[in-house]
C-alpha cells in the first residue's frame, strides 16, 4: 500500500491511478467526507473514480486518523486537511487538479480555494458542508436522521456488529443501503484512530460553550435594553460596552472553525 511524508511526518495513505493514454494529463484528486474513506468516491471496481480512471489521473487521499491513515496524528481540522492534499500533490508533482470534494471533503475544497486558488483547475464538490461549518448533534437514543451528521456524531465503535446496527438504524432507505454496505462502512468506522473522535467531541464541547456564551450575553443584552428605556444615560452607556464586548465568545467561535469549518480568507 502507498503512504507518503507529510512536513510534519504524519504517514498518510495514497493512490495515484495513471490513465493508459500518455495525452490524458487531467488530474482528478478525490476526497472522502467524515468518517469517509477512498471507496467513497469509487475507489472499487465499477465505482465512480474506476469507471474514470481511463480518460483522468485518479489520485486518493485518506485523511489523518481514518482508515489507513488511522495512525497519523493531528491536529484533525480542515485547515490541515487542505494542506495535505497540497503536499500530496507536491510529493507527486502536480502542479494543478481538479479537486473533487464529497461532504467535508467538500469543506476542504473550500479551504483549498480561499487559500491556494492558483493550484485548482476546477472544483467538484459533492453535498459539501456549510462553509461556516456543522454543528455536532448525537441522538440519543439513535433514532431516524433528522441532521445531517446524525450518521456520524457518535463515539467510536470497537464492535462491528453494533456499528453495523447502527448504520441500519439510521438508514434512509438509499438503493446503495445494501447489506454488503452496511458490513463495510462497519468495517470502516472500527478502524477511525482514537484521538481523532477525541478531537471531535473536544469540538462539539467546544460549540456548545459558544452557545451557551452567546445565549448568556445576549440575554443579558435584552433585558438591559428593556432596562435602558426606562432609565439613566449611565446604564445605556453600560449596555453599549457589554455589547462592544462580545468578542470573548468569538475566541470559543475561532477554535469550533478550526475544527468544523473552512475559514475564508479573502
Amino acid at each position: 500500500m502507498p503512504f507518503f511524508l507529510t512536513p510534519d511526518n504524519a504517514r498518510l495513505w495514497y493512490d495515484d491511478w495513471h490513465p493508459p493514454s500518455p495525452t490524458a494529463t487531467d488530474v482528478l484528486f478525490f476526497l472522502h467526507g467524515f468518517t469517509g474513506y477512498r471507496n467513497n468516491w469509487g475507489y472499487e471496481k465499477n465505482g465512480a473514480a474506476w469507471l474514470l480512471r481511463s480518460r483522468y489521473r485518479c489520485i486518493f487521499l485518506e485523511t489523518r486518523g481514518i482508515h489507513a491513515s488511522r495512525q497519523a496524528k493531528g491536529p484533525y481540522t480542515i485547515e490541515q486537511q487542505a494542506k495535505d492534499v497540497v503536499a500530496l500533490c507536491d510529493y507527486l508533482e502536480v502542479d494543478k487538479f481538479t479537486y473533487c470534494g464529497h461532504s467535508m471533503g467538500g469543506g476542504t475544497g473550500f479551504q483549498l480555494a480561499a487559500t491556494v486558488p492558483s493550484r485548482l483547475h476546477k472544483m467538484v464538490l459533492l453535498a459539501p458542508m456549510p462553509s461556516n461549518g456543522v454543528p455536532m448533534r448525537d441522538p440519543d437514543p439513535p433514532q431516524t436522521r433528522t441532521h445531517l451528521t446524525h450518521h456520524y456524531s457518535y463515539p467510536k465503535w470497537e464492535d462491528e456488529k453494533k456499528a453495523m446496527e447502527r448504520c441500519v438504524v439510521l438508514s434512509e432507505g438509499r438503493p446503495s443501503d445494501t447489506l454488503s454496505f452496511f458490513q463495510d462502512r462497519a468495517r470502516m468506522v472500527t478502524k477511525i484512530s482514537q484521538e481523532y473522535w477525541i478531537q471531535v467531541k473536544e469540538c462539539e464541547t467546544s460549540e456548545r460553550g459558544v452557545h451557551m456564551s452567546c445565549i448568556i450575553q445576549y440575554t443579558l443584552g435584552l433585558v438591559l435594553i428593556l432596562l435602558s428605556l426606562h432609565s439613566s444615560f449611565l446604564l445605556s452607556f453600560v449596555l453599549v460596552v457589554l455589547l462592544a464586548s462580545h468578542n470573548v465568545p468569538s475566541l470559543h467561535c475561532e477554535r469550533w472553525m478550526r475544527c468544523h469549518g473552512a475559514k475564508y480568507q479573502r
